[in-house]
């Protein structure tokens, strides 16, 4: 309460530098479920089940114009790198 009365800023990074660095986290766990598995299809019983969630997210993006071009072409890679590998 105390901390809140000299107005402590509780959040360690900006939204957007925190926005950012969950969005690498989530690439690099599709890059490591297209890893171990080979594929990029991931089951809903999966440790990883939550991808298929984000992954929806940045196609929604794509189609808003809204998914940086930096970010789309990593996409790009991981699935192709997930169709040859097939």
């Amino acid at each position: 309460n105390q901390l809140k009365e000299i107005d402590f800023d509780f959040n360690l990074l900006p939204q957007s530098e925190l926005k950012e660095k969950q969005w690498n986290n989530f690439y690099e766990r599709l890059k490591e479920f297209k890893e171990a598995k080979g594929h990029l299809l991931i089951p809903k019983s999966d440790e990883y089940s939550d991808l298929p969630t984000w992954i929806k997210t940045q196609r929604r993006a794509k189609m808003l114009g809204s998914l940086s071009e930096t970010k789309l072409n990593l996409l790009n890679a991981a699935v192709q790198r997930a169709m040859v590998s097939m």
